[in-house]
């Protein structure tokens, strides 16, 4: 499964379309997706059972950085043209046992300008428990994107979770995230 995943991940990092769409797909997108909503699937696998849960949550950022207004031109852009990459603050709440939310900054590095199929994600943040013992902790997660220039698109991520920072089997847990975005 290990191999099929880093195959896949490899074969999206390779795909690098050489055409360059127009920035107004970007501007649109940005415009639209300025304020998002989500909703999706956590599956996590710190038992055997893989329990999975709701997740909802929001985000507010860019998902591509505009072009800078005088920005230096050297023959590295000349030749590959700007790095496409975009930033979010994205809120989740988790309803798993223990309900969970999160609040991190997530980067988008986009493969191509314009209309491409995948982006890649990686995010941090900090997350607390809202039952029981009302943990704290932080989170990272990586993985990628899909369609992130249309309103309705979906991020496949693995994020681990580390309550406390002591690195004991209770304070880890991995999970498999499915989250869908709305405008």
């Amino acid at each position: 499964m290990k191999k099929k995943l880093m195959l896949f991940v490899l074969l999206i990092v390779g795909i690098h379309s050489e055409t360059r769409a127009d920035y107004q797909f970007e501007y649109i997108s940005n415009i639209i997706q300025l304020l998002s909503f989500h909703i999706g699937s956590d599956t996590s696998f710190q038992d055997s059972n893989s329990n999975t849960s709701l997740i909802l949550g929001g985000s507010i950022g860019v998902n591509y950085m505009p072009p800078p207004i005088f920005g230096e031109i050297n023959e590295l852009t000349n030749r590959w043209g700007r790095p496409i990459y975009g930033w979010r603050l994205k809120y989740l709440y988790t309803f798993d046992k223990p309900r969970t939310q999160s609040f991190g900054l997530v980067n988008y590095l986009h493969l191509s300008h314009g209309i491409s199929a995948a982006a890649l994600i990686l995010g941090t943040g900090v997350l607390w428990e809202t039952q029981e013992q009302a943990r704290i902790g932080g989170y990272a997660e990586t993985g990628i994107t899909l369609w992130k220039i249309i309103p309705v698109n979906v991020d496949i991520l693995y994020r681990i979770n580390i309550y406390r920072f002591r690195n004991t089997s209770n304070d880890i847990s991995h999970h498999l995230n499915v989250v869908f975005t709305f405008f």
